[in-house]
């Protein structure tokens, strides 16, 4: 356990607005026209993940090479631009960035993804793991970073007998928050809903993830919490849905603040809302093949109001537009991107 004088806290999480976008898919979201057009000023940029045979390089869509697509003027016209896909060193997206940053956006870069893997499962060596965040962290100037999937570290690696791929996470993390004063990290973990729309619990995984990171000597600044799977039913063909799914979000929020606050129990309730993230999955829930209840911008503004307090309120496609690329309704409605910019915490 660590003495609790030697804890890392770079403070609660300071992009209050944002919506995670995919930034190596077709068309490359450009985050300055976004802006412009909501107004919205905070984005998560993912996924950047360990390539593979290679985990201690870290790379958008896995690769060490990669043909990127970016958009001009008009929402789906494209031009071909080729970039290193080694995001410790490649240029791609800088432009787009900096005009972003320039306008007084902010962005929180994500580690992982639904598929991707981090390099601390194959990895066994933690400089070499803490090194190859280091050069993402250095190459595009992150403060504010993200692990979407960190909670899946034992699925994907193994120990090597003396560390678990959690253990290489966590002494990582402290590495670079010591050597990055101010860099805040995030966790992404998904929590559910039972069969009677009751509160189910933070997933098995996520909360261990979370008991080991609360004794292994910092605090993240954000546990965002991913609204995406509303399903009262997890069998693969369920489409039951609640009938209100703003108080279906608000229903796994308050069960999931719960939980935290036994993990961190120093923490008074306004505090660890603070600390917690709200995101929700735009559009279609379910699945593409069996589509369930559609979560729209009202939904979104019935929970907005209801989260005053929370740290972070965000969005992305859901599960079941993320399966048409480029086709979703986080892409084709813009309506979320306003109603999240105009949130007040």
């Amino acid at each position: 356990m660590t003495n609790q004088s030697d804890v890392l806290d770079p403070g609660t999480w300071s992009i209050r607005r944002s919506v995670v976008v995919q930034y190596d898919e077709f068309p490359t979201p450009q985050l300055a026209q976004r802006q412009s057009a909501t107004g919205l000023d905070g984005f998560t940029v993912g996924w950047v993940s360990a390539a593979p045979q290679k985990p201690a390089v870290l790379g958008w869509s896995t690769a060490t090479s990669t043909v990127e697509q970016t958009e001009t003027g008009r929402p789906y016209e494209s031009t071909w631009e080729t970039y290193d896909g080694d995001a410790g060193s490649t240029d791609f997206q800088k432009d787009d960035l900096k005009a972003f940053r320039d306008a007084g956006g902010h962005v929180a870069f994500s580690f992982g993804g639904e598929a991707g893997r981090l390099p601390e499962a194959e990895e066994t060596d933690i400089a070499e793991v803490t090194a190859a965040y280091q050069r993402v962290i250095d190459n595009y100037r992150c403060t504010h970073i993200d692990f979407s999937n960190a909670w899946t570290l034992q699925l994907q690696g193994t120990s090597d007998g003396t560390t678990t791929p959690w253990d290489r996470h966590v002494a990582a993390v402290r590495r670079l928050l010591s050597a990055n004063p101010g860099l805040q990290v995030s966790y992404t973990v998904p929590a559910f809903l039972d069969a009677s729309g009751s509160y189910d619990g933070l997933h098995g995984y996520a909360q261990a993830l979370l008991a080991q990171v609360a004794g292994g000597g910092y605090v993240p600044s954000l546990i965002n919490i991913d609204l995406g799977d509303l399903r009262m039913d997890k069998s693969p063909l369920s489409t039951t849905l609640p009938s209100d799914l703003a108080q279906a979000c608000m229903t796994i929020l308050t069960g999931a603040q719960g939980d935290i606050a036994k993990l961190w129990p120093g923490w008074s309730q306004a505090q660890v809302w603070r600390r917690m993230g709200a995101m929700v999955g735009f559009g279609t829930q379910g699945s593409q093949d069996l589509p369930g209840a559609v979560f729209t911008p009202d939904d979104l503004r019935g929970l907005a109001a209801k989260v005053p307090g929370i740290g972070c309120l965000s969005g992305i496609k859901s599960y079941a537009d993320a399966e048409k690329p480029g086709d979703g309704a986080a892409e084709q409605n813009l309506e979320f991107y306003k109603v999240i910019a105009a949130h007040q915490p």
